[in-house]
């Protein structure tokens, strides 16, 4: 009886193991059939041998730019690190569709998966190669993303050792930067419209949620922020004199 107890907790702690070391935190449900990468075209999305093309849910690299001579910070490296993650499999993968499938441009909108269980996004997330990029209803592996962004954050890893990544104050942030951001901010009004909620940081920069996302911000009551500090994540968007950042999902913005 002790012998087989023993044997029991030998194999437990063999599994533990195991899936400790492989990273399957996020991994639940059925996966497709092993299918085979043609070409890497950037960090965060993939060409399929079977003509598909794969947008990865959950992050976003730095962009390449093909169609222009100028790349941002880190998108080669990103692009060449994902390159090689896959290429020690063989150029094989499994996914999980999205809820919403495709996005605007007809790609196909999957969580990727290595044949040993590891989730991409989640991996380059852990290397910072990646930020998070949640569009609802594709918010599946939301708390697990999130906590592997912030590791890399934590170890300034790749993409965060740049300033641009660090947290800024938005009154003090150059009038002419677009494009990703992390802001510490005080809220001076917020303003209500039939379209959308709309949040003025001292600065100058608009925070707007538009009344389709409302529901996922329930838990904040967005009218009495008049006057608070608050931490907002996402890209600045600039036309005419207005700088304004799209919200989707309070995981990018908190009250402090």
């Amino acid at each position: 009886m002790q012998s087989k107890l023993k044997k029991a907790l030998l194999l437990g702690a063999f599994f533990v193991l195991f899936f400790a070391n492989i990273g399957f935190a996020c991994q639940t449900g059925q996966l497709s059939k092993q299918v085979k990468v043609k070409f890497v075209y950037d960090g965060d999305t993939l060409y399929l041998k079977d003509d598909r093309k794969i947008r990865i849910i959950g992050m976003n690299t730095p962009e390449m730019r093909h169609h222009k001579q100028v790349k941002e910070a880190f998108a080669a490296e990103a692009t060449e690190a994902l390159r090689e993650l896959l290429s020690k499999y063989n150029n094989q993968v499994q996914l999980q569709i999205g809820e919403d499938a495709y996005d605007r441009y007809g790609r196909q909108l999957a969580h990727v998966f290595l044949p040993d269980g590891t989730n991409v996004s989640e991996w380059m997330l852990l290397h910072g190669f990646a930020t998070t990029l949640f569009i609802p209803p594709n918010l599946k592996y939301l708390d697990c993303y999130t906590k592997a962004e912030k590791k890399a954050q934590n170890k300034q890893l790749n993409i965060w050792k740049q300033s641009s990544f660090h947290l800024q104050v938005a009154d003090l942030l150059d009038k002419s930067y677009t494009g990703y951001t992390r802001l510490v901010a005080r809220i001076e009004h917020v303003k209500r419209n039939k379209r959308s909620v709309v949040i003025t940081l001292r600065g100058g920069i608009r925070v707007k949620i538009a009344q389709s996302s409302l529901h996922y911000f329930k838990n904040i009551k967005l009218d009495g922020l008049e006057g608070k500090r608050v931490t907002v994540t996402g890209l600045i968007r600039k036309k005419g004199k207005l700088r304004t950042i799209y919200l989707k999902h309070p995981v990018y913005f908190h009250v402090m």
